[in-house]
This record gives C-alpha cells, sequence and structure tokens, in this order.
C-alpha cells in the first residue's frame, strides 16, 4: 500500500442490500478509513423544469433514459474518486465504474432498454476514462460484495419507502441479483452474507471485518 494511495475496497450489492448502512457503521467503528457513499444526491438533485430528476426519470420510463442516466451514474462515481483522503489507509466506496458497468450496464442492455450503439457509445468512453485511473485490481483494490436475495432487497426497498424507488419492482432487483453473480462469480472478492443483521448485532459487523482483513491481508483497527 502507497503512503500517497490508500487501499479501495468497493463495496458491492443490489439495491437495498446494506451498503450505506454497512458504510456508516465502518466509519464509526474504525479508524483511519473513509467512507464513500454512492452519489445518490448528485442523481436526485438534476433536475429538469418540472422538478423531476434524472433517477426518477429513469426508475419511470427505462427505455427512455437508461442512457442518459447511466452516463451521468458513471460520470458521477468518477468524481468520487476526487474525494479520496490520501491521509486514510483504507477507502471503503458505495459501488464502482466497474459495476456500473458490468451490472447496471449490461443489465439495461440484457433487458433492451438499452441499444447496441448506446451500449457501444458507452463503451468506448468507459475504457477511455479507465485507462486515465490509477485503479489496479488486486495491487490498490477489491471488491467486497455483499450478497442479499433478491426478495429481502425489496422488503427492504418497501421499508424505507424512498420516492424514486416506487416504480421498482422484485423482478428487476432479481436481475440486478443476477448480474452480481455472473459478474463476481470469477472474480476475487470477499463475499459477506448480507441478509444478516449486521446494523443491530456488533459481533456480527466483527465477523464480516474479520472477512474483509483476511481479502487483502491487513489488520484494520477498531475505534474502542
Amino acid at each position: 500500500m502507497s503512503e500517497t494511495k490508500p487501499f479501495i475496497i468497493f463495496v458491492e450489492g443490489n439495491i437495498a442490500s446494506g451498503k450505506s448502512t454497512f458504510l456508516s457503521l465502518i466509519s464509526k467503528h474504525l479508524k483511519n478509513v473513509q467512507a464513500i457513499h454512492e452519489p445518490v444526491d448528485k442523481w436526485t438533485q438534476l433536475k429538469d423544469s418540472d422538478n423531476v430528476n434524472i433517477l426518477d426519470y429513469f426508475y419511470k420510463d427505462m427505455e427512455k433514459y437508461t442512457y442518459s442516466f447511466q452516463s451521468f451514474a458513471f460520470l458521477s462515481r468518477v468524481m468520487l474518486l476526487d474525494e479520496i483522503d490520501t491521509s486514510k489507509n483504507i477507502v471503503f466506496i458505495e459501488r464502482s465504474i466497474f459495476s456500473d458497468r458490468e451490472i447496471f450496464a449490461k443489465n439495461c442492455v440484457k433487458n433492451g432498454t438499452m441499444q447496441e450503439i448506446e451500449w457501444n457509445l458507452y463503451t468506448k468512453w468507459f475504457d477511455w476514462m479507465l485507462k486515465r485511473l490509477d485503479l489496479s485490481e488486486g495491487e490498490n483494490y477489491l471488491h467486497l460484495y455483499l450478497k442479499c436475495p433478491a426478495d429481502e432487497c425489496y422488503r427492504r426497498l418497501k421499508e424505507r419507502n424512498r420516492d424514486e424507488e416506487q416504480n421498482v419492482s422484485q423482478e428487476y432487483l432479481q436481475e440486478i441479483h443476477d448480474r452480481h453473480e455472473e459478474w463476481l462469480e470469477n472474480k476475487k472478492c470477499v463475499v459477506v452474507d448480507a441478509s444478516q443483521n449486521f446494523r443491530d448485532d456488533f459481533k456480527c459487523l466483527q465477523k464480516i471485518i474479520s472477512e474483509i482483513e483476511s481479502g487483502f491481508e491487513k489488520k484494520l483497527d477498531y475505534t474502542h
């Protein structure tokens, strides 16, 4: 690990799998780490004159707004990398540009909401940008997969009741789950059972942290 480049852990997982909760707990219980949340605020703040945001448009009409949303989602994830605090040992980031392409963009191609020419264009500038980012898998980052069944994610999604997610179906969550399984099947990553109640069970959280430690062989320090 470089003195000026912290090790990055991208926290992957389905919608409502517990990623934001996990990052909040990590910030609370570990020393010298940074937690960067998914840029949902950027998606909900980008609005038109009718006061409708890009995330809302995407969920309401994926066929029409997929390319617009996926382009901005990628851009906003790249922008998050500028927020990395180089004084930290470890930086946890909610999702990555890689899952943006391998999970969400590819799922849009698979379900027909992103056309072939749009995918070709997306891939063109994705590959161009990736060459300019200092990301070497296994050397300065790894993936942590919070694996949670689609039906449990759907229950949690309905429980938190966000306005933009009213049109998200359990079928869509199953598609996103399947894309995670396909992508991460042969990839080096730490997989944890996110159906556990790590929010209220500290021993459960400790177990997950131990699994992370064995994933990249570095001891993490608790704040207490």
